[in-house]
């Protein structure tokens, strides 16, 4: 039974927006009141615009009646991340210094969504500069976790995780430079991809150097959702290249050339550098068990032919300089001294390097 939002996934709720046999009005409303009811205690909402919100849905469901053309997320609330340009919304990025910038465009991967008929209710909390593990600022403050409060969603998408988990929203939209989409996601039980490098354009997302037109390396924005589906949804939207791009690339892969059971697949399940949890390595397992059965030939010994305690300091070398662009000198030189560390450290684990905590300064 569908419930107007709390929970339904995207694609259902979409189609019986489109089908007119569910009202976006009524589905808005209840993401609205679902926000209320949660953000006091979990604070993953930081911005909402009920009036802005219910008025694009009564115009939704005008639209429906009228026999209009609409797009595939006619009439859906969404919200958004907080380092994404949002017009309407200010666009923070947990930054006190960013407090009074209100973009007055979308960037293109909240265009693309906004033209395919979904209305931005709100926008969800981040770390500062969307660069922790965890989710606090000292503009919205801590960002807190629906299965346990005492403890964290993770972060980046911290705001966003949460608001998926507690049916504020069924789609969202992230970023991920070292985890970002990923820790979120497994920390509240949802979903989320990590689209390749270019998938989906970056442009209008802040970083800490205000106004900053490069294309950030190592940087994506991808879909968070609760379900597969959801995400593949929201990627088919927001995915290819942005105007000046068009002429030399395009995003369209052919169809498997494999069925099932000619297809080969790799398992690298655990590595000294990054050991794996006993029930997440039971879990792994069922899925390679799973592949087995269904025909598809596995080899667990399969390597990459590099080391991967080389491969993971390049990655590090790589993020230091991402994250440090435009910092305080103070702040770079913390991580310049974490990247010397990284160089020099032997037994080395790669949260112990990670100077997180220098973020927050």
């Amino acid at each position: 039974m569908i419930d107007n939002g709390v929970y339904t996934p995207a694609h259902v709720l979409a189609s019986g927006i489109r089908s007119g046999s569910l009202s976006s009005a009524a589905v808005v409303g209840a993401a609205i009141a679902r926000a209320r009811e949660i953000n006091p205690r979990l604070n993953a909402v930081i911005a909402l615009d009920e009036a802005a919100a219910m008025q694009s849905a009564r115009a939704a469901d005008e639209a429906v009646r009228n026999g209009c053309e609409i797009g595939r997320l006619h009439g859906l609330p969404i919200t958004i991340k907080d380092c994404f340009e949002v017009a309407g919304f200010a666009a923070v990025n947990g930054a006190p210094e960013l407090q009074g910038y209100r973009p007055r465009t979308h960037a293109p991967a909240v265009q693309r969504i906004v033209d395919a008929g979904a209305i931005v209710i709100g926008k969800t909390n981040v770390p500062r500069y969307s660069l922790d593990l965890q989710t606090f600022n000292d503009v919205f403050g801590v960002t807190r976790n629906p299965w346990d409060p005492t403890r964290t969603p993770g972060g980046s998408c911290g705001g966003a995780a949460v608001a998926l988990a507690t049916g504020v929203t069924s789609l969202e939209l992230g970023t991920d430079l070292a985890g970002s989409l990923r820790i979120p996601a497994h920390s509240t039980g949802v979903c989320s991809l990590k689209p390749s490098f270019g998938v989906v354009p970056v442009s209008g997302v802040l970083s800490n150097v205000p106004g900053l037109l490069r294309r950030p390396d190592l940087v994506v924005a991808g879909p968070m959702a609760r379900t597969v589906a959801d995400l593949e949804l929201l990627l088919d939207v927001v995915a290819g290249p942005t105007a000046p791009d068009a002429a030399g690339w395009r995003l369209d892969l052919p169809p498997s050339r494999r069925q099932p059971g000619e297809l080969r697949v790799a398992a690298w399940l655990d590595d000294d550098i990054c050991p794996v949890e006993q029930g997440m390595a039971a879990v792994l397992d069922a899925a390679c068990r799973a592949l087995d059965e269904d025909g598809v030939a596995m080899d667990r010994d399969a390597r990459p032919a590099f080391e991967a305690s080389e491969y993971f300091r390049t990655y590090l070398q790589l993020m230091y300089a991402e994250m440090s662009a435009g910092f305080p000198e103070s702040v770079f030189r913390a991580f310049a001294a974490a990247a010397r560390r990284n160089a020099e450290h032997s037994g080395w684990t790669p949260l112990t390097l990670m100077p997180w905590a220098v973020t927050q300064g």
